[in-house]
């Protein structure tokens, strides 16, 4: 992925939540060009062990999705799973750096499907799209 990505920059927004250096950062709004730079310069957990980037729909803190970054090119991948407001566990799997584009383009994108299904606590359909658009299958973890 080059260093900087020129995409249509979706007006949604979203909060960053970053840990590094024992730091959290909260922007608002963020675009999505500004997502993936972070994600590119975001240190492995290697550099920074308690290191992960976060982004959560302002109108709806329960939408999350965040990732550590393993390698240059492997990262972990988590989605935090609700009941209505109460936290039950997370989906969480391993991707390749190249479908970090794809994915926070459809999680930044207000009228994707992952969006919609986050905000209904439909996590089977939000996993389906992941199996088919970037062949990513989750495990489960629960509280």
């Amino acid at each position: 992925m080059p260093n900087l990505i020129l995409l249509d920059n979706i007006t949604m927004k979203v909060l960053v939540h970053l840990y590094s250096n024992k730091q959290e950062i909260y922007e608002e709004p963020l675009l999505i060009n500004d997502a993936l730079h972070l994600m590119e310069i975001q240190e492995d957990i290697r550099s920074e062990p308690d290191n992960f980037i976060g982004f959560t729909y302002a109108d709806d803190e329960y939408c999350c999705i965040q990732f550590v970054r393993y390698s240059k090119s492997i990262w972990q991948i988590d989605i935090p799973t609700y009941s209505e407001t109460r936290f039950v566990g997370s989906l969480s799997s391993e991707t390749v750096h190249n479908n970090l584009i794809g994915i926070l383009s459809e999680f930044f994108n207000k009228n994707s499907e992952i969006g919609a299904y986050l905000r209904k606590r439909e996590y089977s359909q939000v996993e389906s799209i992941f199996s088919n658009k970037w062949k990513i299958n989750f495990n489960h973890s629960s509280e």
